[in-house]
């Protein structure tokens, strides 16, 4: 199977959250997220829509650099992504 780069950054992000210890892998807020990935938000069910808008979207946000209108990853312990904290510490 081939995921093109957003759908591979989606489940990269995924691996980021169960190794940090957010997201439990095959649970069924991830079940949920890898078929929103595969399949689209609209193939979900009523409960997997529920997991995913209130386990999945929330650690996504987490995932978002603070800056406003920044759609940049932020990886574990901070809160703004490469360029953002690079200019932070220029500061």
């Amino acid at each position: 199977m081939h995921y093109d780069s957003d759908a591979e950054d989606f489940f990269e992000i995924l691996e980021e959250l169960i190794d940090e210890g957010l997201l439990v892998r095959d649970s069924p807020a991830h079940g949920a997220a890898k078929q929103c990935a595969d399949r689209g938000y609209e193939s979900l069910s009523r409960a997997q829509k529920f997991n995913y808008d209130t386990v999945i979207i929330p650690l996504l946000r987490k995932k978002a650099c603070s800056v406003p209108n920044c759609d940049e990853r932020v990886h574990q312990g901070f809160g703004l992504c490469s360029y953002h904290q690079s200019q932070l510490e220029k500061n």
